[in-house]
């Protein structure tokens, strides 16, 4: 009988504790998500930043890739539409832009611009080097992306936006304004 009721007893607090860690499990956010807001204007700030990067060779669409988990190529693709539809309203045609997500068993040969979710923060060096100093922009949300290699770096603090590698970025034939290095940290000089 005393045994039985020490199952009975463990079995209770077994249970109560695969809830508590159920519990903790599904609301805990992972120290990789982003949030859709996030997601959301890192997609704007991508389209924001594509007037005022310049390529060696143009192109037709321009391609804007997304690597990691998120939603970034979502609201690329509802701020993309509606640009175009204001820039159509207004008579002015703009260059198209395809958003084409990828996986990490890309080459990103297709890519002009490269978005790194933060879920990719311990792969971001693999990813850089497949690029081989190929004309394509990498930008991140990803802490020190600038410092480890990435192109364009979204700052989450106050001050200045953008943390910029210009030195990465000149090694692969693109330009890049000189009123968006003016309002980033460069990092790459």
């Amino acid at each position: 009988m005393r045994k039985e009721s020490f199952i009975r007893r463990c079995g209770k607090r077994v249970r109560f504790i695969l809830g508590i860690l159920t519990l903790l499990w599904l609301f805990i956010p992972n120290a990789y998500a982003q949030s859709p807001d996030e997601d959301q204007l890192w997609a704007k700030w991508i389209n924001n930043l594509i007037p005022y990067l310049k390529w060696p060779v143009a192109h037709n669409p321009l391609v804007v890739c997304t690597v990691g988990r998120g939603h970034v190529d979502e609201f690329l693709r509802a701020s993309i539409k509606t640009e175009e539809a204001a820039a159509a309203r207004q008579g002015k045609k703009l260059t198209p832009i395809q958003v084409m997500p990828q996986t990490m068993k890309s080459s990103f040969k297709d890519c002009n611009v490269l978005y790194v979710s933060i879920s990719e923060t311990d792969v971001v060096e693999n990813i850089i080097d497949k690029l081989n100093d190929r004309p394509v922009v990498t930008v991140s949300a990803i802490p020190s992306f600038a410092l480890r290699g990435g192109m364009i770096e979204f700052m989450r603090q106050d001050g200045k936006p953008f943390r910029i590698n210009s030195k990465q970025i000149y090694q692969t034939g693109v330009t890049i304004n000189a009123d968006l290095l003016a309002i980033s940290e460069n990092v790459g000089n």
